[in-house]
């Protein structure tokens, strides 16, 4: 068998490595509708200058601010709504460190913020939404705080909640419905594991390397025609008669 050059078998393994792993990956799906999130019940819509106060500016009909009003409580529970243009990263590692640098954040306003957990969840209609949730100690105010990220169709969607932090087991199951009962989220598909341009790339430079073995294989030299019964009769004949 002539030997099988390698050049080819690269270039076919590094094709397929990055078209592989693209070509099979799920699609994003637009969803083709507004985005309108429900607060759960007890929260009603703030003033305007509640609203101003909490987002830094007036009121544009789009972001939004929803309170619990309890005025015997010394934290008052609020979700306030904004967007941004920006697509949303939902993988765990995005997630991971957008925790990491959190800390910083609410340290310039003499808070301590410390991450409870954070999750890439995937709702019933395959949307995926991201979620982190944290600690936030101020002097004596303590509170939990749950932001998610909604992909929408032109950027994100980021809810924000802030409960004390002895309510959250009441709120947590609440929100957690508000969060699948969302509308207008679009499905932003994962990025395709590392693993997989690693298996695509192995499997197209093994079959480029079996193809090309194939058909440089040299092919047998003809074997030499088969006499006829006739000619060897013949030269019996001859011989037998010296």
């Amino acid at each position: 068998m002539e030997k099988v050059r390698f050049t080819p078998v690269l270039v076919v393994a590094a094709i397929a490595a990055f078209a592989g792993p693209q070509a099979t990956a799920a699609r994003d799906r637009a969803a083709n509708a507004p985005f309108v999130f429900t607060p759960p019940d007890g929260f009603v819509p703030a003033s305007d200058d509640v609203v101003k106060s909490a987002l830094g500016a007036a009121p544009d009909g789009k972001q939004k601010v929803w309170i619990v009003l309890d005025l015997t409580k010394k934290t008052t529970p609020n979700i306030t709504l904004t967007f941004t243009d920006k697509s949303p990263q939902l993988e765990d590692e995005d997630l991971r460190a957008l925790a990491a640098g959190m800390p910083a954040v609410f340290a310039q306003s003499d808070s301590t913020w410390t991450e409870v957990r954070h999750e890439a969840r995937r709702r019933a209609d395959g949307a995926r939404v991201g979620i982190l949730e944290g600690a936030l100690v101020r002097g004596e105010s303590n509170k939990r705080v749950l932001q998610v990220v909604f992909p929408v169709d032109d950027g994100a969607a980021l809810v924000t909640a802030t409960v004390p932090a002895d309510e959250i087991s009441k709120w947590e199951p609440k929100l957690d419905a508000s969060i699948a009962a969302a509308t207008g989220v679009a499905i932003r598909a994962p990025r395709p594991a590392s693993w997989s341009y690693v298996a695509w790339g192995l499997a197209g430079g093994v079959l480029a390397y079996l193809t090309l073995a194939l058909f440089s294989r040299k092919k047998p030299a003809p074997r030499p025609p088969a006499r006829a019964a006739s000619e060897e009769h013949e030269e019996e004949v001859e011989s037998g008669g010296k």
